[in-house]
């Protein structure tokens, strides 16, 4: 069962790191000062999104898995299932915002 919760861990930890790397690049994108902000991290602003999803990976992978009961097979299969559907939604939101930032100059 350890391997479950291993699984289980790592997807919500992969979900909320997408979540928050999206959020962030479109944050950057949509603010000059808080993309400055990233940048005075580490020097730019695309280390610092890597170094932030990292962090963000890391500390729920080791919540998640500290905290989170036995999992089962098939709240992990979920739990895998909506991080591949949320990692479609993240790259469409990107590539839309991206495209409707190209065509509304």
């Amino acid at each position: 069962m350890n391997k479950l919760k291993t699984i289980y861990a790592s997807a919500v930890a992969a979900a909320l790191s997408i979540v928050t790397t999206t959020a962030v690049t479109i944050g950057g994108e949509l603010s000059l000062p808080f993309k400055n902000l990233l940048k005075s991290f580490t020097g730019h602003h695309w280390i610092t999104k890597s170094w932030l999803s990292i962090i963000v990976f890391a500390v729920v992978f080791v919540a998640v898995r500290i905290l989170s009961k036995k999992e089962n097979a098939a709240r992990t299969r979920h739990a895998v299932a909506m991080l591949v559907w949320l990692t479609v939604a993240a790259s469409l939101v990107l590539a839309g915002f991206y495209i409707f930032e190209y065509t509304s100059r």
